[in-house]
């Protein structure tokens, strides 16, 4: 190996946010989402469901909707994220409305509805840092299967977008108290460097 070679991009990010992590005070299991933090996240959910609202059914796209008014309310309000219990209820109620719409859980189009109900649901959950990596898994999950709909660019476009929305959640995740505009380079890197791997996928698959 060459002494003078410099580390690559991804490590240097990585060392970097791993410095700021041990010099940051570690959040605690239960948290009121910031706002700053919150509004990344819920504009990936929104982002990533707006797609979906012209193939889901109506009752599910209202409800979606509602979950993040909700979501943002209690944000702006600076809220906890309501009891348990209610919100077991409304994925109980959740469920089985997605049984009744389509008569089963199996199959391509229940599976995104019930997808986009649980994002819904878990935004509205969010009470710890593994709360908001599940959320960001739910919408890259959401943000592939709008692909079985439509694969045009303007969708593409558009998932890009929810994508690059996500990745600064999880910057900021780590380092909450960085500014918003090394989050956003951060995250744009990231993705950029996925981009050669997005190719090779594209073009043997």
């Amino acid at each position: 190996s060459f002494r003078g070679a410099r580390p690559a991009p991804s490590t240097m990010i990585l060392d970097r946010l791993r410095a700021r992590a041990k010099t940051r005070p570690k959040p605690s299991a239960g948290i009121v989402l910031e706002r700053g933090q919150g509004s990344w996240l819920l504009g990936s959910a929104l982002l990533t469901l707006a797609p979906h609202a012209s193939w889901l059914p109506a009752w599910i796209t209202i409800l979606c909707a509602t979950l993040l008014s909700w979501r943002g309310f209690l944000l702006w309000r600076g809220k906890q994220a309501p009891p348990h219990l209610l919100l077991l209820l409304l994925t109980v109620a959740a469920a089985a409305g997605v049984r009744a719409e389509f008569g089963h859980f199996f199959g391509k189009d229940p599976g995104v509805a019930l997808l986009a109900l649980l994002l819904g649901l878990k935004l509205l959950e969010v009470r710890s840092a593994r709360d908001v990596r599940a959320t960001v898994m739910l919408c890259f999950f959401l943000q592939l299967a709008i692909f079985f709909e439509d694969q045009s660019l303007p969708i593409a476009t558009l998932a890009l977008c929810a994508t690059l929305l996500a990745l600064v959640s999880l910057v900021t995740l780590t380092d909450p108290h960085g500014r918003y505009g090394e989050h956003v380079r951060t995250a744009a890197t990231l993705m950029a460097q996925g981009v050669p791997f997005m190719l090779v996928l594209f073009v043997l698959f």
